[in-house]
């Protein structure tokens, strides 16, 4: 009942809520904007739930998600639905894990590309570099991007780029150009103030670029010491570069 008649299209369940089939309903009667779901105890109702919850709303805006297993049995039902949202403008997809995650990779392109227009956040995990390329070609209007590692991966992500992160970030940061906020849990740059001095010769608006363990960029004004020009409109039509 309080789902069901709750004034603000917004619902979290999380850290061992039970979900249980009458709140699936409750929350598929409600036209929800937001939902975030992380460490439910009953896979079965959740995964029913999702299933609709593209015909039911329609115009999402932001989906969390994390610590979901994701069995075989739910993979296509999963990939499916993530393929179905069209007006995100948040998408967070965190520890992720069981048998059924083998082509979450392969669609991920898809699902923010058919969000690009709308989409200002993202937080992805264990990423590789093509793929993340792939994922961010002509979202124009991104301003935060996080890519992460998680508890169960081996490796750092993007560690197959060749060029090494300072020549990742500056592909990054063409293909965003108003994106104030990247986060890449991969290694670290050799020379880090050549990696300041390229990203400054970008003319960006970047305010915040963290490595894991380069927290000392935090904070500055990658923007050459101008002010941005209010008045420059970046289109959705501009064409994204192939690299």
């Amino acid at each position: 009942e309080i789902i069901s008649t709750a004034a603000a299209p917004k619902l979290s369940v999380n850290f061992g809520m039970a979900l249980t089939q009458p709140i699936c309903d409750a929350i598929l009667s409600t036209r929800l904007r937001s939902l975030r779901v992380e460490r439910v105890t009953q896979n079965d109702p959740f995964f029913q739930m999702f299933a609709m919850l593209p015909m039911q709303s329609p115009f999402l805006e932001e989906l969390a998600l994390g610590h979901l297993t994701i069995t075989s049995a739910y993979e296509l039902t999963f990939l499916d639905t993530l393929c179905a949202f069209r007006h995100l403008s948040l998408l967070r997809l965190r520890a992720l894990e069981g048998d059924g995650l083998a082509q979450l990779a392969g669609i991920l392109p898809r699902v923010v590309q058919q969000n690009r227009r709308t989409l200002e956040t993202l937080y992805l995990e264990d990423l590789d570099a093509k793929t993340l390329l792939s994922c961010i070609a002509g979202c124009r209007n991104l301003r935060r991007l996080d890519v992460a590692k998680s508890l169960s991966a081996t490796l750092r992500p993007c560690a197959d780029f060749p060029s090494g992160a300072m020549d990742l970030c500056m592909k990054v940061i063409a293909r965003c150009p108003k994106l104030w906020s990247l986060h890449l849990n991969m290694v670290a740059p050799d020379e880090p103030k050549d990696l300041e001095r390229h990203i400054l010769q970008m003319g960006r608006g970047l305010k915040e670029l963290v490595d894991k363990d380069v927290d000392f960029y935090r904070g500055l004004q990658y923007n050459d010491g101008r002010e941005a020009d209010p008045n420059r409109v970046e289109s959705d039509d501009d064409e994204p570069d192939d690299d």
